[in-house]
């Protein structure tokens, strides 16, 4: 009986601190879960405000995401269309650089936009270019124009008009030159006579061969650059034609002499300086007389 009593002290004292264990667990749960309401509670208390926010646009049928998706659907549309139109080339450049701008408008980053349009910047650039190495200066203008208006950026823009300016200031003073020239090559030619000179005609193509020089100097790739200096050996041609159809080798051999210092003329020079040296071995081996110039 002593030990069995002892036995039911043991079990209540341990059915004593298991109550005691289970009631501590208890209170600490119980204290968790109300510090996790208070902290739920916070967090919706602080984003209530943007809910209330973006509430007309959840009432309106989420307009936001659908926004989205139709600008998505645009730039899509505009980039598809940009491919289709192929690679950047004279008839479709412009075309594709308004696509390219649209696409900007909508979405100001859109790398392949941008770089579409910095690649029809630069091949209307490279025509602007081509039309004043053309002197085609009112097609340059109109290219930069068009440049500045669509790709402002674009840093040759400032370059392509300062070149433009400056081609088209030596042009005009190149075809000044040139058209002083052709005017004196267009003076009429008499021939001498027994007593005469060919001094003053001889002068005169000098001094027109001297505009043409000037003129090359300013602008050596202006087009009608070439077209005077082939009038120019024309005349000299002309001339020396007459006096080698008058057997006058002396006369000839004057602006033949004058035409060999301009190095113009190429094989048309070496031409007429072969019968030039025809006409004299004649004459010497005639043993007639050299017709005398003064």
């Amino acid at each position: 009986p002593a030990a069995l009593a002892q036995l039911r002290e043991l079990v209540n004292a341990e059915v004593l601190q298991i109550a005691r264990e289970t009631e501590k667990a208890a209170r600490e749960k119980a204290a968790r879960e109300k510090a996790e309401r208070q902290r739920l509670a916070a967090a919706e208390a602080k984003a209530q405000k943007p809910r209330e926010q973006a509430e007309p646009e959840k009432a309106t049928g989420q307009a936001a995401p659908a926004r989205q998706d139709t600008t998505a659907s645009r730039v899509s549309e505009l980039l598809d269309k940009a491919s289709r139109l192929g690679r950047i080339r004279g008839s479709n450049y412009r075309e594709l650089a308004q696509t390219y701008r649209q696409v900007l408008e909508i979405q100001s980053q859109n790398t392949a936009a941008r770089n579409g349009l910095a690649a029809a910047a630069t091949y209307s650039a490279r025509l602007a270019e081509q039309h004043i190495a053309a002197r085609e200066f009112d097609a340059a203008r109109g290219e930069i124009d068009w440049l500045a208006r669509n790709a402002p950026g674009h840093g040759s823009i400032a370059r392509l008009r300062e070149s433009l300016a400056d081609t088209q200031r030596q042009a005009e003073q190149t075809v000044a030159l040139l058209r002083e020239a052709d005017d004196l090559i267009a003076t009429p030619y008499t021939k001498p006579g027994l007593f005469g000179s060919n001094e003053k005609a001889l002068g005169t193509l000098q001094v027109a061969f001297e505009k043409i020089d000037a003129a090359k100097r300013l602008d050596p790739r202006h087009p009608d650059l070439r077209k005077s200096e082939d009038r120019l050996v024309d005349r000299y041609g002309e001339i020396i034609a007459l006096h080698l159809q008058d057997k006058n080798e002396g006369q000839a051999r004057e602006f033949m002499d004058a035409l060999l210092l301009t190095g113009l003329g190429g094989s048309l020079t070496a031409k007429w300086s072969n019968q030039v040296n025809a006409l004299e071995a004649e004459r010497l081996k005639s043993g007639a007389p050299q017709v005398p110039t003064f």
